[in-house]
């Protein structure tokens, strides 16, 4: 696990298995995480998320279980300095932060159809403010997302505070991961 490619599977794989596990508690089948090159991975279902709710649960368990093993890696960094771990930690943060863009089937996208437009607007002010402290492209690309998201979509009417609340969660936490300063050569 020393090269990037093999740390990027483990980041990518690890946030694959959030969304079986709740896929699972959900009651849906699937079969393991199919892996595309150079893109990341998917997970096929044998039937449709009935509603936005358990979309949104299923698609934010994988950036959860991401932002977990990114913790873990950057605590084992803290505590070994070895290399490896900050690496493990800084691409996981930065893997889970793409997948948070609120687009079509991508995490953000599914937790974010789940939202009423309060909701909406305290999840853009979460990614807003992150971006004010961090000053992260990635997170320019985020506040886009959001702010489309908020003009062109209808939002939900019952809203999902869960979701709202676990959305920006994220984003601090793995916006605080990748504004940490690992050694050299390792972002």
């Amino acid at each position: 696990l020393t090269n990037p490619s093999a740390m990027k599977v483990l980041s990518i794989y690890v946030h694959e298995i959030g969304h079986i596990i709740e896929l699972r508690r959900y009651g849906f089948r699937t079969g393991a995480p199919t892996f595309i090159p150079g893109l990341g991975a998917l997970i096929r279902m044998q039937q449709p998320v009935m509603n936005a709710r358990e979309d949104a649960d299923i698609g934010l368990a994988g950036p959860i279980y991401g932002l977990g093993a990114a913790l873990v890696a950057l605590g084992l960094w803290l505590v070994t300095t070895a290399p490896i771990f900050a690496a493990i930690a800084g691409v996981g943060a930065w893997i889970n932060l793409f997948n948070l863009l609120p687009f079509g089937s991508l995490d953000g996208g599914r937790g974010f159809r789940a939202l009423s437009r309060h909701q909406k607007l305290v999840a853009t002010a979460c990614v807003a403010v992150a971006w004010y402290i961090a000053r992260d492209g990635m997170l320019v690309l985020l506040l886009i997302g959001c702010v489309a998201q908020l003009l062109s979509n209808k939002p939900n009417e019952q809203g999902y505070p869960k979701a709202a609340w676990f959305y920006c969660f994220l984003i601090f936490f793995l916006t605080a991961i990748s504004m940490v300063r690992f050694p050299d050569g390792i972002k």
